[in-house]
């Protein structure tokens, strides 16, 4: 399976009442566990999860405060070994040996998506 069919990414932006964020869902669409990483740019804080892993159709949720950049990507056939190492043959561990990133990229080959959330998104469609 390719590397764009590992998982789905949906993002719903909320401005409610002065509060401006953005709620991405990934979702495993594959027979098999993916463990997604996520990575803030610009040294801003993480977010709740660096890192996961995710079965085969489940699904997670991680709010996103604006502004915020940073990307997401999928890892497979990750296991632990016996030194309790973690491991993945695609977008390998983000360097942790854990499954959190902990502040960490993908190491390549790797498949991501980089995102940019401006504060004040809607006012370049006004």
């Amino acid at each position: 399976m390719e590397a764009r069919e590992l998982f789905v990414l949906t993002l719903a932006i909320f401005c409610l009442s002065g509060i401006h964020s953005a709620t991405f869902t990934f979702t495993n669409k594959c027979s098999y566990p993916v463990w997604p990483g996520t990575l803030m740019g610009g040294g801003g804080a993480q977010l709740s999860s660096t890192g996961f892993e995710l079965a085969s159709s489940a699904s997670m949720t991680l709010d996103v405060p604006a502004p915020w950049t940073g990307r997401f990507w999928g890892r497979t056939l990750c296991f632990t070994d016996s030194t309790g190492k973690f491991t993945c043959s695609t977008a390998d561990d983000c360097g942790s040996g854990q499954v959190a990133c902990n502040g960490a990229s993908a190491i390549p080959p790797a498949s991501l998506v980089e995102l940019t959330l401006a504060a004040k998104w809607w006012t370049r469609f006004l």
